[in-house]
């Protein structure tokens, strides 16, 4: 679709069709809707569980209206913004468009993108603050509160659930870079934006979402190794007390019955041992950690590319 150049007074305007905008439609038709489907999921995955659920308390209601003040403040913010053409100088289109007098001003078009962008600015925040929620519940679930099923048909000896929350976030949090990478080209290739260096925001962007991830992930782990060691001495210990009661009783006597006895009881108690140490210790399967971590790794990279010369250089190994 071609932009049309329109000259007003002084003004060299550039109007481009909104259809034209590729990134905000696909931002807000498909990029917007799934980060708000992970973030809800999110939420409600840890309200429904039982051992994560709370009951709502005056400072909970006061932190929901908190956040629905800041961001509708902050919508309006941006909007204003836009409108002054802040953030894309001499750029119109059926957002914002310009008046007789050679003012900008939000068209129909524009107030519907605001309120949308309202109530996704409303739900990241929501989200985000939810997910501090949820952390904390999980940092402070005891071995106790825990039911260890190594046999659970989920394959993480039921645990998943506890897991899932974190999960969805980060898939949000991957949609959410995909929306800053689609803006990025379209700034790129519309704007004809010069490429700027990113790192930082990358590091304050991994420096927010990892923690969010690793922390109830690890702690789940540590619980389940602990509650996987508790079965370990446990059953262990009822063997040790079935050996030493083949050793009292048949120690003595060089029966070839006896020692062959005590060397099968031997053999079961070592095969039960690798069993158990065989149990899940992650909340997560395998295939699912893996992504994560390569996931959040490629978001560090560019970062340690920057660091580690740095670190070089303050250890002494540069040249």
């Amino acid at each position: 679709m071609n932009t049309t150049t329109v000259y007003w007074g002084v003004h060299h305007l550039i109007i481009h069709p909104f259809l034209s905008n590729v990134s905000t439609i696909l931002d807000f038709a498909l990029l917007n809707p799934l980060v708000i489907f992970f973030l809800l999921r999110s939420r409600r995955i840890a309200v429904d569980e039982p051992l994560l659920a709370t009951t709502a308390t005056p400072a909970d209601r006061a932190l929901r209206w908190f956040i629905s003040i800041l961001s509708a403040v902050l919508s309006v913010v941006l909007m204003l913004a836009y409108s002054r053409s802040f953030l894309y100088g001499r750029f119109f289109d059926a957002v914002v468009t310009i008046s007789d007098d050679g003012r900008s001003f939000i068209t129909v078009t524009g107030w519907i993108v605001f309120f949308w962008t309202g109530l996704f600015t409303y739900i990241l925040i929501s989200g985000a603050v939810s997910q501090v929620s949820y952390v904390v519940r999980i940092c402070r679930l005891q071995p106790a509160d825990i039911t260890y099923e190594p046999l659970h048909e989920d394959g993480v000896a039921g645990l998943r659930t506890l897991a899932a929350p974190a999960i969805d976030f980060t898939k949000a949090s991957a949609v959410l870079l995909v929306i800053g990478i689609v803006f990025w080209l379209y700034d790129r290739l519309m704007l004809r934006s010069s490429i700027t260096d990113r790192t930082e925001s990358l590091a304050l962007f991994i420096a927010i979402i990892f923690p969010l991830f690793a922390v109830p992930i690890l702690r789940l782990h540590n619980l389940m190794c602990g509650l996987r060691e508790q079965l370990l001495r446990s059953v262990l210990g009822r063997e040790r007390r079935g050996l030493r009661r083949v050793i009292e009783s048949d120690g003595d006597q060089h029966d070839p019955d006896a020692l062959k006895h005590l060397t099968d009881e031997v053999e079961a108690a070592e095969k039960l041992r690798n069993c158990i140490l065989g149990f899940p210790t992650w909340p997560i399967p395998t295939a699912t950690l893996v992504s994560c971590g390569a996931y959040f790794a490629s978001l560090a990279a560019p970062t340690l590319t920057k660091l580690l010369p740095v670190l070089a250089g303050a250890l002494g190994f540069s040249h």
